[in-house]
């Protein structure tokens, strides 16, 4: 009976020690906010900037409401920004929810790393934020914005990027050319317009080389894109030179170049 009462008694110190090593850690953590907060309060920037980073390096929920309480008193670009990277660190619900936030800022730039915040911590809700960001009123913004659907996959947003390459937007038509499925292509091909042959060069360019679409999803884009007119046609012998003789695509584009010239000249007549 005492060799049991000795077991018992030993496997109630061994717990309560373990508690007592969980919780040093967590109550480390509260110290430490508890410091940086007193640090974001300081007048000068330097103070502000070291509570900042200290908060970041907790990892620590509860550091998130005292950031943003911070950034809601206002901070300097510079300090912002740090704030932003620190929520980033910090991850989670509550650093998402700021990061959502903050994503409606007035600071393009804070948008922008807001953005990627979220995309790097892989947010629950990163790409729809990211396909509503794609028409910000910011070019930075919208980059940023197709650099991170490059990153999650441009599933989803394929009228948004095609929108933003008409405008110009050489990243959205590489996005499109890098990324498309088949299924996502054919339904592009669909779409398009007179001009296209010019804002989405870049993605034509990725489509007749891309090894992971067959050859007949090679010859529907240079079919598709020659039934845009004569200069298309152009484009598409411009870009098809630089491929094989014997290619399906390239071959596909001669034999249209060659019956254009065949019904010119009977109109001619």
């Amino acid at each position: 009976m005492m060799i049991l009462d000795e077991t018992l008694r030993s496997g109630l110190r061994r717990g309560w020690i373990a508690l007592l090593l969980a919780l040093i850690p967590a109550t480390a953590n509260a110290d430490a906010v508890s410091d940086a907060e007193a640090q974001l309060r300081a007048p000068d920037a330097e103070s502000v900037r070291a509570g900042i980073a200290a908060l970041g390096a907790t990892g620590d929920a509860r550091a998130v409401p005292v950031l943003v309480a911070r950034i809601e008193d206002g901070l300097p670009a510079a300090e912002l920004m740090s704030a932003v990277g620190a929520l980033v660190r910090i991850g989670g619900p509550r650093a998402h929810a700021a990061l959502y936030t903050l994503c409606r800022h007035r600071n393009a730039s804070v948008r922008a790393a807001a953005l990627r915040g979220l995309v790097r911590t892989r947010a629950p809700r990163a790409r729809a934020v990211v396909v509503g960001m794609l028409d910000d009123d910011n070019a930075a913004v919208r980059a940023a914005a197709v650099a991170a659907l490059d990153e999650l996959g441009p599933q989803g947003a394929l009228d948004e990027l095609l929108l933003l390459a008409r405008r110009g937007q050489a990243e959205a038509a590489a996005l499109l050319g890098r990324r498309a499925s088949r299924a996502e292509l054919r339904r592009l091909l669909g779409r398009l317009e007179a001009g296209d042959e010019d804002t989405l060069g870049g993605a034509v360019a990725l489509w007749l080389t891309r090894e992971d679409l067959p050859a007949r999803s090679r010859v529907e884009v240079v079919e598709r894109f020659a039934a845009l007119g004569d200069h298309a046609r152009t484009e598409l012998l411009r870009r098809v030179g630089e491929l094989p003789e014997s290619d399906p695509a390239r071959v596909r584009v001669e034999e249209l170049e060659a019956q254009a010239a065949i019904d010119a000249e009977g109109g001619a007549r």
